[in-house]
């Protein structure tokens, strides 16, 4: 089947409500990039979906070699060869799996410690010129996933702290740097990442025991299938776009 059973997983926990959160507003922001150009404010709303996505890279520990990952990578790759639309950056796919390869090799390398944070951050930033124009967000992406990793520790340490603090500050900056907001559209951005510095910071795994009442259904079924309506959504727009050419 192409949607796997929400139930498999057991009860509403905290990973479902972050995914189902991330592509919600993913999918905004695709709205927003490819049919209303000039509605610059769901560009905004689509902005947090990147970190959420890439801390739960790190926050889970798991990283895995993901079949699934690499097959939807690969198709919206040959979708947009197929259609000749631009290849570079990488879709965020596979963002996500050179972020997982390099958390492995950190880890396995014992760098994944506070006391490297200072380098891992200024390695990240040298990086990003180079790096967001081969992938989506470039070396960014892999400070979110540092900081999941972290939060996923329950590290908080001053280090982590001031890593966490000057990661937001940094995605911020290539914001700025890439779309052509408004003073007001910056602050409404600069209060929405305060508000998600502190979220994910403060970020406690729990779960929850009603799972099936009208709410948290859609919201199991849209954080289970996170990935495959990620792959869906954004191949109909591809196609809509290229058919309406």
């Amino acid at each position: 089947m192409f949607f796997v059973n929400w139930r498999k997983y057991g009860p509403l926990n905290t990973h479902d409500i972050i995914k189902a959160v991330a592509i919600t507003a993913m999918m905004l922001d695709h709205v927003g990039k490819f049919f209303f150009p000039e509605l610059l404010e769901l560009r905004i709303i689509g902005r947090v979906a990147f970190p959420l996505f890439l801390f739960l890279v790190g926050w889970s520990l798991q990283y895995r070699f993901k079949k699934d990952l690499l097959f939807y990578a690969i198709a919206l790759l040959a979708i947009d060869v197929a259609l000749g639309s631009r290849v570079f950056p990488l879709d965020i796919l596979f963002t996500i799996i050179i972020a997982r390869f390099l958390l492995k090799i950190f880890e396995r390398w014992r760098l994944l410690d506070k006391k490297y944070l200072p380098v891992l951050f200024a390695l990240m930033v040298a990086w990003w010129p180079l790096t967001y124009m081969a992938f989506d967000y470039g070396s960014s992406a892999f400070t979110f996933a540092i900081c999941g990793y972290f939060a996923g520790k329950n590290e908080k340490s001053w280090q982590f702290s001031l890593f966490f603090f000057a990661t937001i500050i940094f995605f911020f900056a290539t914001q700025w740097f890439t779309f052509d907001f408004s003073r007001a559209q910056l602050t409404v951005l600069a209060v929405l990442f305060a508000l998600l510095c502190w979220w994910l910071y403060n970020l406690k795994m729990k779960k929850y025991e009603f799972s099936n009442n009208i709410i948290v259904v859609p919201i199991l079924f849209v954080a289970r299938n996170s990935l495959q309506l990620y792959f869906l959504h954004l191949t109909l727009i591809k196609l809509t776009i290229y058919l309406a050419n």
